[in-house]
C-alpha cells in the first residue's frame, strides 16, 4: 500500500552537525546535560542521546559536577548525628544545624531507613484538642514541629474535627461590597476567616474579581467602540479583550458595519477629503476611516 508522501508526518529533529559533535565531545565530560541543552538549542534528552551514541560519559571528580552543584558528601559523624536526633528534631531544624537542605535531610533519613514518628504526649494531646477547630494546620505544624498531614492524622484518630462556621447575612453582604476591592487576605482579616476561605465562598457566589472601570475608561468605550477593535482598546486600557466585549455588552454597545451604499459612498469621497472629516460624516472614528480605505485599496489624491 502506497502511502502518499504528502501525508507523511514531518521529520522534525534537528540533525547534529559534526561541528556540534566536536564541541560536545570537548564540553560533555565536564558539564551538565541541562547547560549543554541551553548552549546547544536543544533538550537534555536530545543531549543525553547523541552523547551515548558517541560513546560518551561523564567525568566524577572534585570539579566535576557534584562540586559545581555545591553537592556535600555525608561523612560517617553527620550519618550518626542523623541517627541520634531525627526522632526528638524537625527536618528544617536538623538541615539548618548541619548547615545542608532539608530535601537533602529527608532523602539521607529515607536512604537509611529512618522513619520520623511522631510520638503525642498528653500535654500535647490536650493541647491540640482545644486548638484544632480555630487554628490552621500550617499553625499547629509549627507549634508541635510537624507537617500538616501528621497533626491531621492525629485529630482524626482524637476524633477531632473543625467546626463549620456559618456564613452570616452581613458577612456575605461586606464580601459582594468589598470583592473586588481588596485583596483575599485583607478580607480575610476583616471577615476573621483564612483567605483560601474567602476564595471558595466568592466562586460559590459567582463573584469574578476584576479591576473596577473608571469614567474615563467608559466614555473612551463609548467613542471609540463603535470603529475600533476590541483588541486595540484592551491593549490601550490594560484590560483583557473579553473584558472589553464583556463591557461594552453591559453598556449596550453595538459596533456599526458599513453596507453597500455607505462603501459606495465612501469611494466617492474618501480620495478628496481628510480621515477627520470623513469620521465625522460616516459616524466612525478616525482609526476606522483609515482601516476601511485600506481594506477597500483606496489612496488619497495628492
Amino acid at each position: 500500500m502506497k502511502v502518499n508522501k504528502s501525508r507523511r508526518r514531518p521529520n522534525r529533529r534537528k540533525r547534529w552537525t559534526e561541528s556540534e559533535n566536536r564541541r560536545l565531545r570537548r564540553l560533555y565530560p565536564v558539564h551538565s546535560n541541562r547547560r549543554l541543552a541551553h548552549e546547544f538549542g536543544r533538550t537534555a534528552q536530545a543531549v543525553a542521546g547523541q552523547a551515548f551514541l558517541l560513546g560518551l560519559k561523564k567525568l566524577v571528580s572534585e570539579g566535576s559536577r557534584r562540586g559545581s552543584a555545591g553537592w556535600k558528601k555525608w561523612s560517617p559523624k553527620d550519618i550518626d548525628f542523623l541517627r541520634r536526633h531525627y526522632k526528638k528534631m524537625t527536618f528544617p531544624d536538623i538541615a539548618a544545624t548541619m548547615g545542608r537542605s532539608c530535601a537533602s535531610v529527608a532523602v539521607k533519613a529515607e536512604c537509611l531507613g529512618l522513619k520520623k514518628i511522631k510520638v503525642w504526649t498528653a500535654e500535647e494531646k490536650e493541647l491540640l484538642g482545644k486548638s484544632y477547630p480555630g487554628r490552621t494546620l500550617k499553625g499547629l505544624g509549627d507549634t508541635f514541629g510537624c507537617l500538616e498531614g501528621v497533626v491531621s492524622y492525629q485529630a482524626k484518630k482524637m476524633g477531632i474535627s473543625k467546626k463549620l462556621r456559618l456564613w452570616t447575612d452581613a458577612e456575605i453582604k461586606y464580601l459582594r461590597e468589598n470583592y473586588g476591592l481588596m485583596s483575599s487576605a485583607q478580607l480575610a482579616k476583616y471577615i476573621g476567616r483564612s483567605p483560601r476561605t474567602v476564595q471558595v465562598k466568592a466562586s460559590a457566589l459567582g463573584l469574578i474579581k476584576q479591576r473596577r472601570w473608571t469614567e474615563k475608561e467608559m466614555q473612551y468605550m463609548r467613542r471609540h467602540y463603535k470603529g475600533t477593535k476590541a483588541a486595540a482598546i484592551a491593549k490601550l486600557l490594560g484590560k483583557s479583550v473579553g473584558a472589553v466585549r464583556a463591557w461594552a455588552f453591559r453598556m449596550g454597545l453595538r459596533r456599526i458595519y458599513w453596507t453597500k451604499d455607505e462603501d459606495d459612498r465612501f469611494r466617492d469621497l474618501y480620495p478628496k477629503n481628510t480621515n477627520e472629516w470623513l469620521a465625522r460624516k460616516f459616524k466612525r472614528s478616525a482609526a476606522t476611516i483609515w482601516a476601511r480605505g485600506h481594506k477597500l485599496g483606496l489612496s488619497k489624491d495628492k
